[in-house]
């Protein structure tokens, strides 16, 4: 019975171990990339007519703020980024929504899905 306890306590203390926060010098491509894949949700939602545009949109703002916190005004390389995240999540949106492959198209969807999801839980709130 002692294993069983000393299994249960090691399986506890594993699950109370925080994850490791992304380092400073993470958060200015983390915030970009996900200012920019949000504002690829936002566009795509406009197009599909979908309700969800100005919670993208709002979400999207968060981000463009947290980014002036860490980054300072735009600078090049953070606007590259937001540039390249948003040409991707695009892609994987104009995939979900125009592929001809059923399956490609699903899991092309879910992938876009499960990236703004990411960002999501970075916000308060998201």
């Amino acid at each position: 019975m002692s294993g069983l306890k000393t299994f249960a306590a090691l399986v506890f203390g594993l699950t109370m171990v925080p994850e490791p926060s992304p380092a400073s010098d993470d958060l200015p491509r983390i915030f970009a990339n996900c200012a920019g894949q949000l504002s690829a949700m936002v566009e795509h939602s406009w197009l599909m007519q979908d309700a969800k545009a100005d919670t993208y949109a709002a979400q999207r703002a968060q981000f463009l703020d947290l980014l002036d916190a860490v980054d300072g005004p735009s600078t090049a390389q953070s606007l590259n980024r937001r540039i390249d995240a948003k040409a991707a999540q695009a892609g994987l949106l104009r995939e979900a929504a125009f592929g001809r492959d059923r399956e490609s198209a699903y899991h092309a969807a879910q992938r876009a899905e499960a990236i703004v999801a990411q960002c999501r839980v970075l916000l308060l709130g998201g």
